[in-house]
């Protein structure tokens, strides 16, 4: 994770630098593979799922994805239930109503 500073706003937000994590599975995997005696059948990832990042036209990724701790995300409840009560966003999705969720990260990213 890297730490960016904004001075445009004088905040700091925790982005993750996906580019680099990448590069060390990479490294990761070709390490594992040249020290097994035989061929790699298959590789298992487990992850959790609250980070995103956004894909351009051609599937290039448009910026680092924030981290689900960045504070980017204050108020975001508040503005959620703004458009759509919190009663129904729960009947939605059954998430849990806390910040760190995608959905509440949308909004301030341009979605809708």
């Amino acid at each position: 994770m890297q730490q960016l500073d904004n001075p445009a706003s004088g905040k700091v937000s925790l982005q993750w630098d996906i580019l680099r994590q990448l590069s060390e599975i990479k490294k990761g995997l070709s390490l594992a593979v040249g020290k097994c005696s035989h061929e790699l059948d298959s590789l298992g990832i487990d992850a959790w799922g609250v980070d995103f990042g956004l894909l351009d036209k051609e599937g290039g990724l448009i910026s680092n994805p924030y981290h689900y701790r960045d504070n980017r995300t204050d108020g975001m409840l508040e503005e959620a239930f703004r458009r759509v009560p919190r009663v129904e966003i729960y009947t939605r999705t059954g998430i849990q109503l806390l910040t760190l969720n995608s959905l509440f990260q949308a909004p301030f990213d341009g979605g809708e």
